[in-house]
């Protein structure tokens, strides 16, 4: 009988003992699964006020509501401009997140977005951003707009996880340096107009770009662009360029402005038959004939140095030049163009400039002299832009051909007499 009973207590302790072990296991399964939920149920402190009541109206939630984890990771797609946001504290949980525009606003410390792995869309213009360090691991991210705003270092760029960025914009910053960009081989369209650049060399690998943007920096030298001959539209305005020679192999480009450089050779762009897109405007050209035969869609040789143009130019942007005939033209005169001296004599004939016709100041895209020539010994001449000055040497009459601009000639009769 005490064995029977010892039997039964026995067996009671190891069918105790073994629910005790299921029970313990099962109390295992469900405490993880409840910190799980913990998890996504934790509140989500964003300290931003403006970023706060932003987010609940997105959310849909009434204002003393919490922001939760599990409610942040719904958002895919988010729009916040213009708002005064100065802290993004908290974006780091919408792990969901494709496009996010913050555009304008106060912005210094974009960490918080350097982690989100299916953002697609980033655009922060018109920041206050100094530091783009914080953008370490994006790899779906395919368009980064950081135009406007305080960036000099781009480094961290080359080591960041950007895979799969095609579009980048860094317009309007303080950039010496784009050699990080020479990774970013993906990469069809980049913005770097306004910077202070001067050496686009690092840039020459960028073979699939479709649309580049230097423009409104330092740049003497673009030979550096010649193998990107996928080129569309190219932006140079703005630079220190001479030489448009390297642009003739990007046979593609339909788009391209060269305005406000020291160009006065434009024959190399004759080769670019497909362009119909063309800016020349404040440059030093006096010849336009290699492209006469062109018909383009838009066209700006405003400001140039041209004293004739194709008659089929008649209805682009041709104001601000030289051009006889033509309204909104510059042209010089002397009040007579024929002048007696006696030997000896000097004569000072102020140039007389008027612009449609009226009186105006000397033109500020001049070149610095004058073209000067006399036929022959009998008068020597020397003037500015503002001034012909004459001195008679000897007796008879000599022609003196004063040129402000190349091609726009004025004459003045000079008869020397005893």
């Amino acid at each position: 009988m005490k064995k029977q009973k010892y039997i039964k207590i026995l067996a009671a302790t190891v069918i105790m003992t073994s629910t005790l072990g299921v029970i313990s296991v099962g109390s295992s399964s469900v405490s993880a699964q409840q910190v799980a939920m913990d998890e996504k149920s934790e509140v989500v402190h964003i300290p931003d006020s403006i970023l706060r009541k932003n987010i609940k109206a997105k959310l849909g939630i009434v204002e003393d509501s919490e922001i939760t984890k599990a409610r942040l990771a719904t958002i895919t797609y988010m729009e916040t401009t213009y708002a005064g946001i100065q802290n993004l504290s908290g974006l780091e949980y919408l792990t969901n997140l494709r496009e996010i525009w913050l555009d304008g606003n106060q912005i210094s410390d974009i960490s918080p977005l350097g982690n989100l792995p299916k953002l697609q869309t980033l655009k922060l213009p018109g920041n206050k951003i100094s530091d783009v360090s914080g953008l370490t691991n994006l790899p779906n991210l395919q368009k980064l707009e950081l135009s406007e705003n305080q960036i000099q270092d781009i480094s961290s760029l080359a080591k960041a996880n950007l895979l799969n960025l095609t579009a980048l914009s860094l317009n309007s910053n303080q950039i010496k340096d784009v050699s990080p960009l020479g990774k970013l081989t993906k990469l069809t369209e980049l913005g770097l107009y306004g910077n202070q650049i001067t050496d686009v060399s690092p840039l020459k690998n960028l073979t699939r770009l479709t649309g580049l943007n230097i423009g409104g920096n330092q740049v003497q030298n673009i030979t550096p662009l010649a193998d990107m001959k996928g080129l569309t539209s190219l932006f140079l305005s703005e630079n220190q360029i001479n030489d448009v020679s390297p642009l003739t192999s990007l046979t593609e480009l339909y788009g391209l402005d060269l305005s406000g450089n020291q160009i006065s050779d434009v024959s190399p762009l004759a080769r670019l038959s497909k362009l119909i897109f063309l800016n020349l405007a404040s440059n030093q050209i006096t010849d336009v004939s290699p492209l006469s035969d062109r018909t383009f869609n838009q066209l700006d040789v405003s400001k140039n140095w041209l004293s004739e143009i194709p008659t089929n130019w008649n209805s682009h942007q041709i104001a601000e030049n030289f051009i006889d005939g033509k309204e909104n033209q510059y042209n010089a005169a002397f009040s007579s163009e024929t002048i007696n001296l006696k030997i000896g004599e000097t004569k000072t004939l102020p140039v007389n400039w008027k612009y449609n016709n009226q009186e105006e100041k000397v033109p500020t895209h001049l070149p610095e002299k004058p073209i000067l020539t006399v036929d022959n010994e009998n008068v020597t001449a020397s003037g500015t832009q503002t001034v012909l000055q004459l001195q008679a040497n000897k007796v008879g009459t000599s022609v003196v051909t004063y040129e402000p601009v190349p091609g726009l000639k004025k004459t003045v009769t000079v008869t020397v007499t005893e």
